[in-house]
């Protein structure tokens, strides 16, 4: 609650905001089996909150005078991000595990000196897309389908979009 409420009021009063959602510390570790694609609830709670006041003080229109937000999403596997999506009024960046020169690639695009070209590797779906899938079944054609080619249900961001 009120660690939140102090991300919200800086949040309020910066130039530029950068949220940083990641798995990268629990289950999207290396070696890690995961039980879900949920974002964390605390993380999703204080992403929600800082994206929806910032959307909110500028009217929620995603115009151009929007304080400079940015997510940056650090995991291993796919994070569903869910409603979070319509509330990021900036850019959206998906950095996987970056690596020794990804701080440095990722100030350099979000300050603008790089501008970023490519398709997204992955189907980013989700957070219930993983709900009835059984985990000893590794049909692609399993329950709901697996991966673009067979999944038909709705998703955050296709495929090489």
């Amino acid at each position: 609650g009120a660690d939140i409420a102090a991300a919200v009021a800086l949040a309020k009063a910066a130039d530029y905001t950068v949220v940083v959602l990641s798995n990268a510390e629990g289950e999207g570790g290396e070696g890690q089996d995961r039980q879900s694609i949920a974002t964390a609830p605390d993380q999703m709670a204080l992403a929600k909150a800082i994206f929806s006041a910032l959307g909110e003080e500028n009217g929620d229109n995603g115009a151009s005078d929007l304080t400079q937000a940015a997510l940056l999403m650090i995991n291993g596997g796919i994070m569903g991000i869910d409603s979070l999506r319509e509330d990021v009024h900036g850019a959206i960046l998906e950095l996987f595990m970056p690596g020794a020169y990804g701080p440095q690639a990722v100030a350099e695009t979000v300050f603008g000196k790089n501008v970023p070209g490519g398709k997204l590797p992955v189907t980013m779906y989700y957070s219930n897309y993983t709900d009835g899938l059984s985990i000893d079944d590794m049909s692609m054609q399993a329950g709901h389908g697996r991966t673009y080619r067979y999944f038909a249900g709705p998703v955050i961001y296709p495929f090489g979009q």
